[in-house]
């Protein structure tokens, strides 16, 4: 199970995931600690995988853009600062004012402001109250202020241009004409959106097919066409200007490394979001990240843009030391925090600055019990330095170097029988063939997309890289698919070849192969060993060679010695069609006892490895059991018929679900008592 919101900041949230995946772990789902579930999650964010992949990670730059307020904005903040709405904010709780609702819209743009100043007088006017006149008024003088400032006096507009245009000052220097150098820019008020394309689309000399919106009211499919034509290199499209919808989920970032927020969202998860559509794994070029603001000589509006700065400076920390902001203010929810941020600047008349805000936002400064609960569970305060980790692969025993080349020996043999016109590359592990009518049956069964063109044929690589490049050769051009799939064991080709693999020989029948390293007398027996569990699953997978010396049983050896001391998969075997030796029948009986005493000794081993295991985990769920039936007593300690009549369903239910845990713990790891042996292949000296 993946998730990028793993909880919402109440510890049953996250309990709910953790009870899909292991219903017996946790007994109460307000209270359990790291220990109840150690084994259900891994939590990681960029910082802790950015060592290993910094070439997929490039460190962003991020700079602060501040435009200065025009005298036409700073009329407006004055009238704004000075607003008055006694009755439309008489009821209004902290964080809820209209007037800060004004506020959020004018730091957006004016144009999103006086929309909202508009929408709001209709919407009082229709009530005829008088209560409202004075309100009305203030209103009014608001819209007029408002309606003074046009394109050539919204300022931090003006230096949205020279940020774009010009060089100096962090600016981009972009002129539009590099298909692989995009922008992104981002805003809360679709008002701001609508003034952003029209202004913009003119000011840049941008025609209507380079300059695309997004938001929450566009059709599902118009908004995808949006986002791929954005992805594609030979789209005319070069600017994006969208609305928080597109902050979620997508990828911006193949073409796009400049990412602009023409306004400030008020919640650290949002500026994450936003972030994360050009800041993100693949991204090959340096993200780029500018935040644009308005100062003003009103002290109260400035302080507002100081506190919302803090939280660019709050998610900067998150990025480099904490990874996940939603710990600054603890309420891990968007609207929450937008609710921490507007009660912030309501506050500053009484006292509140941007250095008091700075100061709350701390990692467990909140000191509300949930914030100290998933500090605790994940340990998010302290972040320690940890060695990269090591990885262990186990290279399993094989007659061929790759999957290419295995793919590339069994396709040969098909061709013998069924041409194929096989075309190979080696240098990029590349095979192209036609493909058989009873391979197609297969592809029948399968996404139409990974069927090659009529009259094309299939192309594989086990080349990971050329498979990587042309895929994204693929997403620039604009298809659907590329023509080129990834050759690997479950590719659908391989389970065809193995099932024909599997024909070559009929039941109870192995090849007898001839090989000079071993010595004049030397017979092995290759054989497969295998013991099932209670449901049908291997194991224990045991690949051996029972050796012989001149007919007698010598010793066992696992099949890698085998190899490696022949030249099986080294080179091509002739086929002497030399009729079979009955002394080799007379062996098998023998090899087989040999074969099934070694897998009975290696059953034996299994289980003394796994007993102190499995003894631990009975051990441990019957403790859970306990647990889940005294939390269910605690919680239905009422005693009245009703409540009796749901902890008895309760307790039946936690009968159950460990009951079906315990069994299938015991049939997962119950070994049957007799294991299944198979002769693959006989292999003899020459005798010379």
């Amino acid at each position: 199970m993946l998730s990028a919101t793993p909880h919402d900041g109440r510890p049953e949230s996250f309990a709910s995931l953790m009870n899909m995946l292991d219903p017996t772990a946790i007994a109460n789902e307000s209270d359990y600690t790291k220990e109840d579930i150690r084994d259900l999650y891994v939590r990681r964010f960029k910082k802790d995988v950015i060592g290993q992949l910094s070439e997929k990670f490039p460190e962003r730059q991020v700079l602060a853009v501040e435009a200065h307020a025009s005298e036409q904005e700073e009329r407006a903040f004055e009238v704004l600062d000075n607003l008055e709405l006694a009755e439309i904010d008489a009821k209004a709780s902290a964080g809820k004012l209209f007037k800060t609702t004004l506020l959020k819209a004018m730091l957006s743009s004016p144009m999103a402001c006086l929309e909202t100043v508009h929408n709001r007088i209709n919407r009082v006017s229709k009530k005829e109250d008088q209560r409202f006149s004075n309100d009305l008024l203030e209103l009014e003088k608001l819209a007029c202020a408002l309606e003074l400032i046009n394109d050539k006096r919204f300022s931090k507009y003006q230096r949205l241009l020279q940020l774009i245009s010009k060089a100096e000052n962090g600016g981009f220097n972009w002129k539009g004409k590099d298909s692989t150098d995009r922008l992104v820019i981002f805003t809360e008020r679709l008002e701001t959106m609508r003034f952003l394309k029209e202004n913009l689309q003119r000011d840049l000399k941008l025609n209507d097919k380079a300059l695309a919106t997004l938001d929450g009211n566009m059709p599902d499919v118009d908004l995808m066409k949006v986002i791929e034509d954005f992805g594609n290199q030979k789209s005319p499209l070069r600017v994006i200007v969208a609305t928080d919808v597109a902050s979620e989920g997508i990828n911006l970032h193949y073409l796009s490394h400049r990412l602009i927020h023409f306004d400030i969202p008020w919640s650290l998860m949002a500026l994450q979001q936003r972030n994360g559509r050009i800041d993100r794994y693949g991204q090959e070029s340096q993200p780029q990240i500018r935040y644009m603001l308005t100062r003003s000589v009103n002290e109260r509006v400035d302080e507002a843009e100081r506190i919302i700065r803090i939280l660019v400076d709050k998610d900067e920390q998150a990025v480099k030391n904490i990874g996940d902001p939603s710990v600054f203010m603890g309420v891990f929810d968007i609207d929450e925090e937008v609710l921490v941020t507007s009660q912030a600047i309501e506050a500053i008349g009484s006292g509140e600055t941007a250095e008091s805000f700075d100061n709350r936002l701390q990692p467990g400064a909140s000191g509300e019990d949930d914030d100290d609960f998933f500090a605790d569970l994940f340990g998010e305060v302290e972040v320690s330095e940890e060695p990269q980790a090591q990885e262990k692969m186990q290279q399993m025993p094989s007659l061929f170097a790759d999957d290419f080349s295995y793919t590339r020996v069994a396709l040969n043999a098909v061709n013998e029988e069924n041409p194929l016109q096989i075309k190979l590359i080696e240098e990029e592990s590349l095979i192209e063939f036609t493909m058989p009518k009873e391979l197609q049956r297969r592809f029948e069964r399968l996404p139409k997309e990974i069927l090659p063109a009529a009259n094309e044929p299939l192309r594989l690589s086990g080349d990971k890289n050329q498979v990587m490049k042309e895929l994204e050769e693929t997403r620039k051009s604009g298809k659907d698919w590329s023509s080129l799939q990834y050759l690997w064991e479950l590719h659908p080709v391989v389970n065809w070849i193995n099932d024909r693999g599997l024909t070559l020989f009929g039941r109870h029948q192995a090849p007898v192969i001839t090989l000079h390293e071993l010595n004049a007398g030397e017979v092995l027996f290759v054989m497969l060993g295998v013991i099932p569990n209670r449901r049908g699953q291997p194991l224990i997978n045991k690949w051996v060679s029972v050796i012989f010396q001149n007919g007698k049983f010598k010793q066992i050896e696992d099949f890698e010695e085998t190899l490696q001391r022949t030249d099986l998969g080294k080179k091509d075997i002739s086929n002497r069609m030399q009729p079979i030796d009955e002394k080799l029948l007379n062996l098998r009986g023998i090899a087989v006892a040999e074969a099934n005493k070694k897998m009975v000794k290696e059953r034996k081993d299994f289980e003394n490895r796994i007993n102190i295991d499995l003894q631990e985990q009975y051990d441990r769920l019957h403790k859970l059991k306990n647990q889940h039936q005294q939390q269910l007593a605690l919680r239905y300690a009422d005693g009245t018929p009703l409540v009796n009549q749901r902890k008895s369903t309760e307790e039946i239910r936690v009968e159950r679900i460990f009951d079906d845990y315990f069994k299938w713990i015991e049939d997962s790891m119950t070994t049957e008592p007799e294991p299944y042996i198979k002769i693959i292949a006989v292999l003899q000296g020459d005798g010379e």
